[in-house]
């Protein structure tokens, strides 16, 4: 909804003090953010993080925390058990760390998989009776081959 005042259109950005449209042109969004957008412009905001060392890596474990419920180390060691490959097909990510995967109904962390297995079995539902019923019809022989 956008607001019919000048003051409330604009928003300042509390490292540099410059005013700016309130619109994502010039802020990152913010989940809990009091008008939904980050505090710092998107230019202070990048120049925070690229100043910060630990800014990514602090980043990556609130967000394992939160969402799984793991720690960063605990991360580590399903990597490094896993020989830094998906749990599924054995292949590294491409570069791009590993996805966990875990149970939406118990929130249980499963393992660590690439992109397009984490994708494939959220597809099929994450039920072992879908996967069962794919792998059934990609082993019936219907003439094709």
């Amino acid at each position: 909804m956008e607001q019919t005042t000048g003051s409330e259109r604009t928003k300042e950005c509390t490292m540099c003090g410059q005013t700016f449209d309130r619109t994502l042109e010039f802020f990152y969004k913010k989940k809990g953010g009091r008008d939904g957008l980050t505090t710092a412009c998107k230019t202070c905001h990048r120049a925070r993080q690229q100043a910060s060392p630990n800014f990514a890596i602090n980043q990556r474990r609130s967000w394992l925390r939160i969402k799984y419920g793991i720690t960063l180390e605990e991360y580590d060691l399903m990597f490094e058990s896993q020989g830094g490959v998906c749990d599924i097909c054995s292949k590294p990510n491409d570069g791009k760390e590993l996805c966990v995967d875990h149970d939406h109904t118990t929130l249980q962390v499963r393992g660590l998989l690439c992109t397009p297995c984490n994708k494939a079995i959220g597809q099929l539902g994450d039920t072992a009776e879908s996967l069962r019923k794919a792998l059934t019809y990609l082993e019936k022989d219907n003439g094709t081959h």
